[in-house]
């Protein structure tokens, strides 16, 4: 496969996996909760944290973040927004939810509605045993989404496998993208910097009952390249304005991926390295991106003036 091909891949194996395994199966063995008490119990968690963040002290003009869920035909799907405005959808990768996403709709929620979706078989999102999890659904599922909600276009952002997502849904329906914003992600280890209930806040919904746990091998079952690769033509067409945020120390996604998705995405404005990064942008340098995300947006709008 030549490196172009490579550079459109979602990796169907990681061996971070097999490490978080050990932390699933330390959450299934600690706890086990009643059907009934996880979801009131996880959301009602997840708004405290995002509240008493030390980090997220936020301007008395900002709205506070709201859980919802919203009924399609890939399931009930679960998503946090703050803010009003033009809409910014946040898409995170394997074995996150939307809580990762908590530091941008804090910071960005003055100049957008930020809605962070929880994808299929992840977070508090509700699906039928036999719902399909592939990067493609949960790419269709977006739409689903947007069309329940009556919103027509959106400010996209992706990480990690929420990257390859992205670029299906932008090559799928790119009358549906006003901008797009793609960065990579090192979920291989966690940063040191993130607490217990933090990365708690990821893993417990995935043990939440057996269904779910299932559902999340079905989600990883269901990687393959081959969804990405449908989409490359349509991704050489796509004219939306492009934000590539990658760092450089990677393990997983080489930064020659980043040149790749600039040269071959004709709507690509801004390419920038974030420095010896290998970690969540959103968690560890969240004011760097979404600095980077604020000045993409306003210089979007200014070039459709």
């Amino acid at each position: 496969m030549s490196s172009n091909k490579a550079a459109m891949e979602i990796p169907g194996e990681r061996p971070w996996i097999g490490r978080l395994a050990g932390v699933i199966g330390a959450l299934l063995i600690g706890s086990q909760p009643k059907a009934d008490d996880g979801r009131g119990n996880a959301d009602a968690a997840s708004v405290a944290s995002i509240k008493a963040s030390g980090r997220l002290v936020m301007n008395e003009k900002k709205s506070s973040p709201i859980k919802h869920s919203v009924q399609t035909s890939s399931g009930r799907i679960s998503y946090t927004e703050q803010g009003t405005g033009a809409v910014a959808l946040f898409v995170h990768g394997v074995l996150l939810n939307g809580y990762l996403w908590r530091h941008q709709l804090a910071d960005l929620s003055d100049i957008r509605r930020c809605i962070a979706v929880d994808l299929l078989a992840h977070g508090d999102t509700e699906i039928t045993p036999d719902e399909d999890l592939s990067v493609t659904a949960n790419a269709k599922m977006l739409k689903e989404f947007l069309d329940a909600l009556n919103i027509d276009k959106v400010d996209l952002v992706g990480n990690d496998s929420g990257g390859g997502i992205a670029q299906i849904f932008a090559a799928l329906y790119p009358e549906r993208v006003r901008t797009l914003a793609l960065t990579d992600c090192d979920t291989h280890e966690y940063p040191e910097q993130l607490s217990d209930d933090t990365i708690e806040s990821y893993l417990r919904p995935l043990v939440r009952t057996e269904q779910r746990t299932r559902d999340l091998q079905r989600f990883l079952a269901a990687f393959d390249n081959k969804h990405t690769l449908a989409i490359e033509a349509r991704l050489r067409t796509l004219k939306a304005p492009t934000l590539i945020v990658w760092g450089t120390d990677d393990a997983y996604f080489d930064v020659k991926w980043s040149h790749w998705l600039a040269e071959n995405i004709p709507g690509t404005k801004r390419r920038v390295e974030f420095k010896g990064a290998r970690i969540f942008f959103p968690e560890e340098r969240w004011q760097e991106f979404d600095k980077e995300l604020r000045a993409h947006w306003q210089g979007a709008r200014h070039a459709a003036q």
